[in-house]
């Protein structure tokens, strides 16, 4: 059974378009700080990003909301069984079709490639106009703000804060069992299992099919190509991520196809994903390494349930602090490499200096600048691993510059985030239509708008290569 979420009933809004843009700086746009603060602040709250969307929805007006019927749904699925899971919990099952090949045809004001931070909050403004949209997600809705960013990110630093708290008790003039000294044992399989109940409860209330349904936005997962500037093709995908599943043998070998038609636009929102540098040794040096999007499931199976006891982590920007800091409180010596200055130049320098002072002084992470030239595994007189690392560093720490050896249990490589645009350029269709991107496919050229070079197609979030955490 092929499930689609689908929103059969919602207002039709109509707004007069000279309400638009006060309507977008106070009451909507606060409805949405909810959302995440990250693209919340880089994409909504500048003044250029509030005339960039309300732009893009004033592309809404001359059309007229479009709503699938129960009979035009039925007429463009016939080759398998359809259940649409609505707000009104409407479920329309059809026969199956002779001509398997038909492509399903579906219609929309705006249609949302990417189901993250961005891609969530355009899907919603159009719905809020009284607007139909549809979220076109490959892999799970939430993106990295939900699954591996914001939420347990920010998780993992409460639990540290909390540790941090306790040992610090003396200061507050608290005893703990009669003693001023607070020892804790950290259980980093019961902080692990605390971060997925977060990021599921945040999932299921804010994030999910349901959700979504329920706020008139449709979800299909699947793998969307251009067409054209107003056409995409969908290759469905068989999981069970977006409560979409699929039984019939054409639709589970992907030979079942999609066409999606935006009538306003198309918004590109498919992200950013973590950068890996190429240093020599990392990838097939055997060496056990982690980044942002890994880290949180490795915390489930670390040894005896224990922080590790030496961390190394390549990279002084935002997720290399946040997470050496954790780290450290949890009790693990941190050794932080980073080619600069902390933070770079994504705050004052007076933050900068003041976040290394605690680094140093209350936290004992040690920070050394310079880029890493290689990563082996550490072994033993026999030649066997120890199931550590060693990597070297060209240390800029002394006069003259040196090479020095880190040596730790865990490497976390937090060199940055590159937006997710190679493959549809190069394999979706983007290229061929005319979108242009940033040079070393650093992201999708935008104006101040966010217009694309191609009319009717927009971009947001992290795929334009504005900056990376």
């Amino acid at each position: 059974m092929l499930k689609v979420y689908k929103c059969s009933k919602s207002p039709t809004i109509k707004v007069d378009s000279h309400s638009i843009q006060p309507l977008l700086e106070s009451s909507v746009m606060t409805s949405y700080f909810s959302r995440a603060a990250w693209i919340l602040l880089l994409v909504l709250c500048q003044p250029w990003s509030i005339r960039a969307f309300s732009g893009l929805i004033f592309q809404f007006y001359p059309y007229h909301t479009h709503r699938l019927t129960t009979g035009s749904v039925n007429s463009v699925m016939k080759d398998t069984k359809v259940s649409l899971t609505s707000s009104s919990s409407e479920r329309i099952d059809s026969g199956t079709a002779e001509e398997k090949s038909s492509p399903i045809k579906l219609k929309y004001d705006l249609v949302v490639i990417g189901g993250g931070s961005a891609g969530l909050t355009a899907a919603k403004f159009a719905t809020s106009f009284g607007k139909t949209s549809v979220i076109i997600e490959e892999a799970k809705l939430g993106g990295d703000c939900t699954w591996s960013g914001c939420v347990p990110s920010k998780t993992l630093l409460s639990c540290a804060k909390a540790a941090y708290t306790v040992k610090k008790a003396s200061q507050y003039g608290l005893e703990l069992n009669g003693s001023k000294d607070a020892k804790i044992k950290v259980d980093m399989k019961a902080i692990h299992d605390k971060i997925q109940r977060t990021i599921q409860t945040i999932y299921e209330e804010e994030d999910s099919a349901e959700v979504l349904s329920s706020k008139g936005v449709d979800t299909i997962q699947g793998r969307a190509s251009f067409i054209s500037n107003n056409t995409l093709s969908i290759n469905l995908i068989p999981t069970e991520d977006l409560s979409t599943t699929v039984a019939a043998d054409g639709l589970a070998k992907g030979k079942a196809e999609i066409l999606v038609e935006a009538k306003a636009g198309i918004v590109i929102c498919t992200g950013a994903t973590a950068f890996v540098p190429p240093v020599d040794g990392l990838i097939d040096s055997g060496v056990d390494w982690a980044t942002y999007e890994t880290i949180f499931s490795k915390l489930g199976k670390l040894p005896n349930n224990r922080s590790p006891p030496r961390l190394t982590i390549i990279g002084g920007g935002p997720i290399g602090c946040e997470l050496a800091q954790a780290f450290s409180r949890f009790g693990s010596n941190v050794t932080l490499v980073t080619p600069s200055l902390l933070l770079n130049d994504a705050v004052e320098p007076e933050a900068r200096e003041a976040l290394q002072r605690v680094f140093q002084e209350q936290d004992n992470i040690k920070i050394v600048t310079g880029r890493v030239q290689k990563v082996r595994q550490e072994l033993d007189g026999l030649g066997k691993s120890v199931g550590a690392h060693c990597i070297t560093v060209s240390s800029k720490n002394g006069a003259p510059e040196t090479c020095i050896e880190v040596r730790g249990d865990l490497l976390l490589v937090a060199t940055g985030r590159k937006p997710n645009v190679k493959k549809l350029y190069d394999e979706g269709g983007l290229k061929e239509i005319g979108v242009e991107l940033n040079d070393n496919y650093n992201g999708i050229k935008v104006d101040d708008k966010l217009c694309t070079t191609v009319r009717n197609i927009y971009a947001a979030g992290d795929c334009t290569g504005d900056k990376q955490l």
